[in-house]
């Protein structure tokens, strides 16, 4: 049995496309559908933004994209440079929120996901 872990929405942010495989540890194992963790990293960049300034969840918002980020430059650069492409193609909105979500995250991540994507220059 599938599971999908994101409801679907015309407009929404969340990773619906391009879902990976996991099996979580429960039993023998239960394979799950699971967004894929460069549109996750990405979709909580944007999340982060439309949250109010000093709400903890933004912060958090910001640290799970960075973990991810870190590791997605590192290891899955072409899954990345590919979510980022698709990402900014919905517009000017989506664009803006990436890129001042990307100055809200460490220089080292944020430099390294400007040369991975593509993505323009962002200074904190």
């Amino acid at each position: 049995m599938r599971t999908c872990l994101t409801a679907p929405g015309p407009t929404s942010s969340r990773p619906r496309a391009h879902p990976e495989q996991a099996v979580l540890p429960h039993g023998a194992g239960v394979l799950v559908s699971i967004p894929s963790p460069a549109r996750f990293a990405l979709h909580k960049l944007i999340i982060s933004r439309r949250r109010r300034l000093g709400d903890a969840e933004r912060q958090k918002d910001i640290l799970q994209a960075q973990s991810l980020l870190g590791v997605l430059t590192a290891r899955q650069a072409p899954k990345l440079q590919s979510a980022w492409r698709e990402a900014v193609a919905r517009g000017r909105t989506w664009q803006r929120l990436l890129t001042e979500g990307l100055a809200d995250v460490d220089p080292a991540i944020r430099q390294a996901v400007t040369d991975t994507s593509n993505a323009p220059p962002v200074s904190s």
